[in-house]
């Protein structure tokens, strides 16, 4: 069940602060700390389908 959020301020706002925590993760050493997968389950949580897909997409590249 995702979380609704009321404004597109405050998507934007989320959506740019998962990102950049994702944009600074050390994948050689990812394995050990899982947090990739940690922030693509709270992109879906907070219904940020298309950030989750996005963040999938780069964790395999």
């Amino acid at each position: 069940m995702s979380i609704i959020i009321s404004t597109e301020k405050s998507k934007d706002i989320l959506r740019r602060l998962i990102r950049s925590d994702f944009d600074k993760i050390d994948f050689a050493m990812d394995y050990i700390y899982n947090k990739a997968d940690d922030l693509i389950g709270v992109a879906y949580r907070y219904g940020l389908e298309d950030l989750a897909e996005e963040m999938k997409i780069d964790k395999i590249a």
